[in-house]
């Protein structure tokens, strides 16, 4: 690798980092915001919201890569530019083409990286993420059914219950909205209670 590609890869390195770390945060914190209301309901620990964090990380790579990469790309070039690095590669006849030199490398591996995300890693972490939700609803309707709020313990389904007794099994005063099928579903029923299946 020549010296000026050597430049070039450490003012880029830094930046592509920086701006790959920020975004991953703030998109796994969004991708996490959606599944805090089953994570409480089903009484999850620390340890079970770390089980989630491989699962739901992996689909946002094939959004972050090009978005940092873009960034990093860019606030490396300005800080060369403004350090007045780039005005002295030019005057010295360095052309422009060779500043991209070091750039389709790293470019390369990240869309490489991309499709591996997409085609192969990413299906299957959002199967194992389906799978360890429906497991998460599956432990709070264990626990019984809350009253006086609108539960969705599965999609398409709304459960509302006027009065449950201690354990959340047996309800009085029971709505349920079935829009599973493509076809609306009311129940109304004076009494109910919960069977789980072993």
């Amino acid at each position: 690798m020549s010296t000026l590609s050597r430049l070039i890869v450490r003012e880029l390195i830094p930046s592509l980092s920086i701006s790959l770390l920020a975004l991953s945060l703030l998109m796994v914190l969004g991708q996490l915001i959606p599944l805090m209301e089953p994570l409480f309901r089903a009484r999850a620990t620390y340890m079970d919201v770390a089980r989630i964090l491989p699962y739901a990380f992996p689909p946002l790579l094939p959004y972050l890569i090009p978005i940092a990469l873009l960034l990093g790309t860019m606030t490396g070039f300005m800080r060369l530019s403004r350090d007045g690095e780039v005005l002295a590669l030019f005057a010295v006849g360095v052309e422009p083409r060779r500043l991209l030199a070091p750039v389709l490398p790293i470019s390369l591996f990240f869309t490489l990286l991309v499709l591996a995300v997409t085609l192969w890693i990413s299906p299957l972490c959002k199967h194992h993420l389906k799978h360890y939700m429906a497991d998460l609803g599956r432990r709070s309707l264990a626990r019984g059914l809350p009253d006086r709020i609108f539960f969705s313990p599965v999609k398409g389904m709304t459960i509302y219950i006027q009065r449950a007794d201690g354990s959340g099994r047996r309800f009085h005063g029971i709505f349920v909205d079935d829009q599973r099928g493509g076809a609306s579903l009311q129940i109304m029923a004076r009494r109910g209670r919960l069977l789980l299946e072993k």
